[in-house]
């Protein structure tokens, strides 16, 4: 069973990326969410700390 934000939830397996490193990135950002959301952070919360 994967944890909120495991790599393995993020990524298609099998699936090429025409732009590797982008989307990469995408799906660290979504894990990141994920692992905040499991904690039971608010979207404020979340939201000001994906801005920046």
């Amino acid at each position: 069973m994967a944890l909120a934000g495991a790599a393995q939830l993020e990524l298609a397996s099998g699936v090429i990326q025409l732009r590797p490193e982008g989307a990469m990135v995408a799906a660290m950002l979504r894990g990141w969410r994920a692992q905040q959301m499991s904690r039971g952070l608010k979207e404020d919360t979340i939201a000001g700390r994906e801005s920046g």
